[in-house]
Parts: structure tokens; sequence; C-alpha cells
């Protein structure tokens, strides 16, 4: 057992020799090269970016982008530099390689350039929000969630920037808690912060608003509320799809609703709405007859397999 152990430690250590011996260009390409870059060597296999061994691979490739003018090893160390979130050097890198054709290099660079512009621009927004900088307050909130998808830090923003008058802020809080996803779905909430940026005559707080209030089996005020936000969002502010979904809303109701829902939905299509465009493609999309019909004049068709064609050229898309 003792000399069986022994022989396998001896095998090891005669088969790492080999990477003890690499020049710094070939350790480089071993712990930094891309998988997607077109001038990788067919027996290189590449690193997937966020597995690279910064400290090894740093070392290597700084020293390879030293002494041999390919390309490839400055933009490795770009990658490099980049995973480490050493911004500013990694641009450096990127370019060198960029400057030289590398087009690998050149989509780094552009990535590097967006990313040491927001950490820049986080910077100096942080800043301004201590001053209590509603502007400063609102974007901190946006990049925490679309950027760092971190909801308790969007929400902590926006609901200052709310407090100071802030509508959209009011609505994105509202979208937070009606959604669900970075937030636990509170539709009490939702309303509240809804209703805070309709007051302030949000368009998209309306729209949302209605759709919230019709969840479910709402009861008549609730729909007469939602109505009138449709209402106010299409014809007050011009919102198209506003006017969609009030005639999805009415169409199953008297004569009254039903014209007006068929003359909403002729000007839905006539301002070219894609939803309404996919509602009539599927003929099970829950559209009333008369209204179908009613379109399907409009388009000059008298069959479901000529929508998709006559919509195209409707929609000025042949």
């Amino acid at each position: 057992m003792y000399k069986s152990t022994l022989l396998a430690c001896t095998a090891f250590i005669a088969l790492s020799l080999p990477s003890l011996a690499q020049s710094p260009t070939e350790t480089c390409d071993v712990l930094a090269a891309s998988p997607l870059d077109p001038t990788l060597p067919s027996e290189v296999s590449g690193v997937p970016f966020g597995q690279i061994n910064v400290a090894e691979a740093e070392t290597a490739c700084r020293a390879a982008s030293e002494t041999d003018p390919n390309p490839r090893f400055a933009f490795q160390l770009g990658r490099t530099l980049m995973q480490a979130e050493r911004f500013d050097e990694a641009i450096r890198s990127y370019q060198t390689a960029a400057d030289q054709g590398h087009t690998e290099a050149m989509t780094g660079l552009a990535q590097a350039l967006v990313a040491s512009a927001t950490e820049r621009s986080r910077a100096l927004m942080q800043t301004a929000a201590e001053s209590g900088n509603i502007n400063a307050l609102y974007n901190l909130g946006v990049l925490a969630l679309d950027h760092d998808e971190d909801g308790a830090q969007a929400l902590s923003y926006f609901a200052k920037a709310a407090e100071l008058g802030d509508s959209a802020a009011a609505y994105n809080i509202a979208v937070m808690y009606d959604e669900g996803k970075l937030l636990i779905r509170d539709t009490e909430k939702a309303r509240e912060y809804y209703k805070s940026a309709v007051a302030q005559d949000y368009t998209w707080a309306k729209v949302n608003l209605a759709h919230l209030l019709l969840e479910g089996t709402p009861p008549l005020e609730d729909r007469s509320t939602a109505i009138a936000l449709l209402v106010a969002a299409a014809d007050d502010d011009g919102d198209t799809n506003a006017g969609l979904d009030l005639a999805l809303l009415l169409q199953s109701g008297d004569d009254i609703d039903a014209a007006e829902s068929a003359e909403r939905m002729i000007t839905a299509l006539r301002a070219k709405d894609y939803q309404l465009a996919g509602l009539l493609v599927n003929e099970n999309s829950g559209l009333s007859e008369a209204n179908r019909k009613a379109l399907w004049n409009e388009l000059s068709v008298t069959a479901q397999q000529d929508i998709a064609g006559a919509l195209k050229t409707f929609y000025g898309e042949d």
C-alpha cells in the first residue's frame, strides 16, 4: 500500500513538470484565453469568463503581452483585469489589442468602457443623492434594479425619491410590489404607490393600476375605476395600448360598450399596435366576433389565413 501511494505521487510529479516549464505565452493561453476568440489556436480550449485565476493569469499575461506582439495576449490580460473589475486597467490592455485589429478585444473594450462609466456615474450620483438630489436617487434606484438586481437597495432609493415627489419612483415601487420578482408581492402596497403616481398624472401608473383592480373577480366599483383610468390614459394621455386594453374590457358589455370597443380596436389597428396584431393572428385570442369582423373589414380580408399577410402590408412590413 505504501509503495502504491509513492508511485502515484511520483507519477503526479512527473505529469506536473511540463506545466512548470510553460512559457508566459503558453501559461497565459491556458489560464485566460477566451473560447470566443477567433484567433485562438486550435489546441487551446479557453476559459469561460468568471473562471479565470486572476492572480496567476495576470502575472503570465502581463509578461506575455510585454514580450510577444500578438494582440491576443494583451486581450487576455484585459480579460483578466476585467474579471477583477479593474476597469481602467482593462481598458488600456483591451485598447492595445483592439488597435491591432483584435475583434474580441474591441468587444471587451466596449464592455469595459460601459462598466467604467457606470462605476463613475454611480459614484457621482451617490454624492448627489447624499445631498437630496431627486434625479440622482431615482437613477441609483434604476441601477440597483436593472444592473444589480438588488430589490431592497432599489426600493430604498426609490422610496427616498418618491417621498420627495418623484412620480416615476412611486410607479417603480408599485411595479416592484406588483410583479413580486425582487420583492414579495404585495398588492396593497402596489395600489398605494400606483395611486401616488396616478395623482401626479403618470400614464403607465393609470394602466397598471387598472389591470391590478381588474384581477380576479373585481367589485363593480373597482371595475368602474379601472375603466376610468384606462379612458384617462387613452384619451387624455394618448396611450394607444391603454385604448386597446379598454376595448378588450368593453367588448363583452352592452351594445354601447361593444360599439365603443370596436371603435377603439380600429384606432389601435390604425396606430399599428403590435399587441393587437398578435391577437388577430391568433384565432383563439379572445377577440369578440364583432371586433374580429370589424378589424377584418378594415384590413379588407375575409379569411383567417389572409390575416398575417394583410397585417404586414397594413403595418408597412412588406
